[in-house]
């Protein structure tokens, strides 16, 4: 139960994984999906140091933790470090989060990790070891139907180019968005053939002899399942729905461990069961630096004024207590955010990375739309930003750290998108929210 530890108990878990292999496929899974669990519950640890105010208590509390880990060693606790872990455990909804219950692998209980996900949902973890050499996968569901298994050696030459080409791809992607007329729509259909002829083929040569050899093959029997990907760093960043077969599932979604999957499961199980009303239960802040009209006019039209909690740029810029304000009302389960840019140039991450908003179910956060007023203002902020804050600001990092502190579902853009397509995804959301 001592987040502290994770590092090395990631490590005991993949071990346990690789000797269980052959006897026991199913247990040899959950062992994986157990190390991918630790290794992001500690690397969310470490990084939620970066995004919090470092004057808050937690702040402070999970410095402690790591200064009395790191000069007293791993296997040795005093009775400082007790204290330390037991505040975080008790009022840390971060460290409650991510903590990984120890009945969970204690006493042969390994087979039943995961058991709060239905059994119609398969999960894919795909697993980046610690000395970055080989790729880990496991296919399975809560019932252990079509359990496979299977490793590959890591391509980081592959993998470092595949980073860089799709990083460039993002980069131009938002510069495709401020180029207007017919110029404009070439440059972005140049940009999509460039992401089927480039992209795509690249992520196949990385994870092809991962998964192509086994995984997909029983995956693909029954096209009507539902997946959820289970990718460890750096695989965030990748395309992952867009592998080559994922196309014929019902639905493909992702999340950063089975542990944060259970999670989720168990925060719908516990919260009521009433239906979101929109506008009732909806709260928004859009387009906070008043840069698009159309992204405002898009929600009124859908939810009347006056009928919803809402922060709009067209009045003024929300100030970090009003996001504060908005995000802490535990009266809406929905929480919008639409708006030019990506979310943490609206507002500062230490100002809301120690926020409670587990009484949000869903999270639409759609930001990454780009004009040019947006990327005007975005590179003037960037240059005030230090390089290992700005990856805190990418998409998956803010759904991580939202989801953490306890959001129950996310839609998010990983990569910039055009203002009218957002548009198009709100409208598309709200009118399935409304049924």
């Amino acid at each position: 139960a001592d987040v502290g530890v994770y590092d090395t108990a990631c490590g005991a878990a993949l071990e346990l994984a690789k000797c269980f292999v052959h006897s026991s496929p199913l247990i040899s899974a959950k062992w994986l999906a157990l190390a991918q669990s630790f290794q992001h519950s500690h690397d969310t640890l470490r990084q939620s140091l970066s995004a919090m105010s470092q004057h808050s208590r937690e702040a402070v509390y999970v410095r402690q933790l790591r200064f009395l880990k790191d000069s007293i060693g791993q296997c040795v606790k005093t009775d400082a470090y007790s204290k330390v872990h037991e505040v975080l455990a008790q009022d840390s909804v971060l460290y409650r989060n991510i903590q990984i219950p120890p009945n969970t692998h204690f006493k042969g209980n390994i087979v039943n990790f995961g058991s709060g996900v239905p059994a119609s949902v398969m999960c894919l973890v795909i697993f980046h070891s610690p000395e970055h050499k080989h790729f880990y996968a496991a296919l399975f569901n809560s019932a252990g139907d079509a359990v496979v298994t299977a490793r590959a050696r890591v391509d980081r030459v592959l993998l470092n180019s595949l980073l860089a080409a799709l990083a460039q791809w993002d980069q131009e992607r938002e510069s495709a968005c401020t180029t207007e007329g017919r110029q404009g729509v070439a440059y972005w259909e140049s940009l999509e053939d460039r992401f089927q002829s480039v992209i795509v083929p690249q992520m196949l040569g990385l994870l092809g002899p991962l998964l192509d050899g086994q995984i997909m093959p029983v995956l693909l029997r029954d096209p009507g399942c539902s997946l959820v990907l289970l990718p460890s760093n750096p695989l965030h960043s990748l395309p992952l729905e867009a592998y080559p077969g994922l196309e014929s599932l019902t639905s493909v979604s992702r999340d950063f461990s089975l542990h944060m999957l259970t999670q989720r499961y168990a925060w719908m199980t516990a919260q009521s069961a009433e239906r979101f009303a929109i506008p009732t239960n909806l709260t928004y802040i859009l387009d906070p630096f008043n840069e698009n009209a159309q992204i405002t006019a898009t929600v009124d039209g859908r939810v009347p004024k006056g009928t919803a909690m809402t922060l709009t740029g067209a009045t003024h810029r929300p100030s970090a207590g009003e996001w504060q304000r908005v995000l802490l009302n535990p009266a809406h389960m929905v929480f919008l955010f639409s708006g030019v840019g990506r979310l943490a140039g609206a507002v500062g991450l230490e100002q809301i990375a120690g926020l409670n908003v587990s009484h949000i179910r869903c999270g639409l956060l759609l930001d990454r739309g780009m004009n040019e007023a947006g990327s005007r203002r975005q590179s003037k902020q960037d240059l005030a930003v230090v390089e290992h804050k700005r990856i805190l600001e990418r998409p998956d990092r803010v759904a991580n750290m939202f989801s953490c502190r306890g959001m129950g579902s996310m839609v998010i853009n990983l990569y910039c998108n055009q203002i009218k397509t957002n548009n198009l995804i709100v409208n598309m959301l709200l009118g399935v929210m409304e049924k």
